[in-house]
């Protein structure tokens, strides 16, 4: 198993890409789990960004500057 996580700047936050890579030697359950992986990377991406959400959001300064 590979994971990579890309992170590119944008206008308001950033761009985030996660690439997985892995191979199973039983054909069966890589068959099985290659057709659950988006839904597993979806999660696994909301819950980064749910977290990143909550520690840092309340730290950003307000549009007055105070």
């Amino acid at each position: 198993l590979e994971c990579q996580w890309q992170f590119k700047p944008a206008v308001d936050g950033c761009l985030i890409a996660v690439t997985l890579d892995f191979e199973f030697s039983e054909p069966f359950l890589a068959s099985l789990l290659r057709s659950s992986m988006d839904r597993a990377v979806a999660r696994l991406v909301r819950a980064f960004t749910d977290e990143a959400e909550r520690r840092y959001r309340s730290a950003e300064p307000s549009p007055s500057g105070h």
